[in-house]
């Protein structure tokens, strides 16, 4: 092998390892930012829950049994809204996932007709009647 066929093969060498470690230690990158935004979503979502949690309980500690059903139904809303097929359709969702979301809407559609809410604006009154619709 000539001087210069060794100088090409040991220069493919060197680009080819430097191509494995830029994808490997890229990918590992990638996959922290990922998994580090996840992380801060969830953590700041949980974070939400405890404090809106707290609230309701001093409330109801308080004997502000209104004030805390209207947060808690407030909530609910929100928490119909999430469920909203739209949101998922589009992704792999298990069908034992999906029959939860549909026991939790029928459970909320139920709770509505019994207890209907009062004090809610028309964009999400509009948007929870969508998300309650029974799904064939």
């Amino acid at each position: 092998m000539s001087e210069a066929t060794r100088s090409r093969w040991f220069s493919f060498l060197i680009f080819a390892t430097l191509y494995v470690i830029g994808v490997v230690a890229g990918g590992y990158i990638g996959a922290r930012l990922a998994s580090a935004a996840v992380v801060n979503n969830w953590v700041g979502s949980q974070t939400d829950y405890t404090q809106s949690h707290v609230l309701i309980l001093r409330q109801l500690r308080r004997g502000e049994i209104d004030a805390a059903i209207e947060q808690l139904e407030s909530q609910l809303d929100e928490d119909i809204v999430s469920l909203h097929p739209d949101y998922y359709e589009d992704f792999d969702i298990a069908d034992r996932t999906r029959a939860r979301v549909d026991t939790a809407l029928e459970q909320a559609r139920q709770y509505r007709q019994a207890f209907p809410r009062e004090k809610r604006g028309r964009a999400i009154e509009r948007d929870v009647e969508d998300a309650l619709k029974k799904r064939e």
